[in-house]
């Protein structure tokens, strides 16, 4: 009996650590799968197939074309022309077929596993035949959604051709590790320099700076902050890059630890981290927000809130009175908690979060008090 006790232990461990790994390697698979697919589809293209049974047909299309996220930017995929393309390249002596394979840090694929849509780059790349250096690149990106639980591929990108300019991965890499350094040593003037080369930053001056630097210090262990290349092909013909941050602390950081480097097209670098984009104006937005609840103007702060659904008025008026009812008709002040959360208290000590969410540039507040 006391040896089957003994046992309970044991049982326990192996089973949590066949959970816990089993979570791993299933989100691990899961994140690769569009990258297998399109891994399938240039096979196929390489076997000279009459067709791919990953590719979708225009029947098909027309009827997913309203729920898909690439309406706009989408064309149909030419099959011979896209078999063309693959045999072409792989058959030129001095040429060489490169796309993602899917292999990701996992903090990376834990973040995105779940994601509907992807895009994957197929490239052929052009070498010098005695210095081997790159003197063109082809490439042509593949559209894939998740369609009824399966990945498929929907169409090919408008924008595919021929790359003006080529960025490989070890000068991005080396790009945002001086990024990176600056933010460690909090060097603001260096940090100014580095973003204002892109236009989208044009307006920051070092108080911007130093509040990015500020929520970058409330996460992140700044000491042993480092950054390290999330994409694995050598190259990126969009001159996008994804890196991962990382550092000694015990949290996660899942869904702040993702830092993106574009490169513009005069070779300029943008960054892009949300504490670069978004944070230095998230204070703000909050203070601005709860004063126009305190001083109950409804006029601009339906303007604020900017209602889907209903008027902008209506919906004002139903916050106020949410806050008023909650808090009583007194004074309101705002403490900043980490990252994006925010706390609004009044003077006896009640307390309400609030967060501020972003997404393709815009910028709105989270309340439960909207509910």
């Amino acid at each position: 009996m006391k040896r089957n006790f003994l046992l309970i232990p044991f049982f326990i461990f192996v089973v949590t650590i066949l959970f816990f790994g089993g979570r791993y390697w299933f989100i691990k698979d899961t994140f690769k799968q569009p990258y297998k697919v399109a891994g399938m589809v240039v096979e196929e293209a390489h076997q000279d197939k009459r067709q791919s049974v990953h590719v979708i047909t225009e029947e098909e299309w027309r009827e997913h074309t309203e729920n898909s996220v690439y309406k706009i930017i989408r064309q149909p995929l030419d099959w011979e022309e896209f078999k063309e393309y693959i045999q072409t390249c792989e058959k030129q002596k001095f040429s060489s077929l490169l796309y993602s394979d899917g292999k990701a840090d996992y903090k990376v694929a834990k973040s995105k596993y779940k994601g509907t849509y992807n895009e994957v780059n197929i490239e052929c790349i052009d070498y010098a035949a005695e210095s081997n250096d790159v003197l063109e690149v082809n490439y042509i990106t593949l559209l894939l959604e998740k369609i009824n639980g399966d990945w498929k591929v929907v169409g090919q990108s408008r924008n595919d051709g021929i790359s003006g300019y080529y960025h490989d991965s070890g000068h991005a890499l080396d790009a945002a590790r001086n990024f990176i350094n600056a933010i460690k040593h909090k060097n603001e003037e260096q940090l100014l320099a580095l973003i204002k080369s892109s236009n989208l930053y044009s307006r920051y001056d070092l108080s911007y700076v130093s509040k990015m630097i500020e929520g970058f210090e409330q996460t992140f262990d700044l000491p042993s902050l480092e950054v390290e290349l999330n994409d694995r092909p050598a190259n990126s013909i969009d001159g996008q890059f994804e890196f991962v941050l990382h550092d000694d602390g015990e949290e996660d950081h899942e869904g702040i630890n993702v830092f993106l480097i574009r490169y513009e097209g005069n070779g300029d670098i943008y960054y892009n981290h949300p504490y670069i984009r978004y944070f230095p104006f998230a204070e703000e937005m909050v203070t601005k927000y709860v004063d126009l609840i305190v001083t109950k103007n409804v006029e601009e702060l339906g303007q604020f809130i900017k209602p889907m659904d209903g008027g902008p008025e209506r919906v004002a008026e139903d916050r106020i009175a949410s806050y008023q009812k909650y808090f009583g008709n007194v004074d309101l002040a705002v403490r900043h908690e980490k990252g994006f959360v925010f706390t609004v208290e009044n003077e006896k000590g009640k307390e309400h979060q609030i967060e501020v969410v972003f997404s393709d540039g815009l910028m709105t507040i989270d309340d439960k008090f909207s509910n």
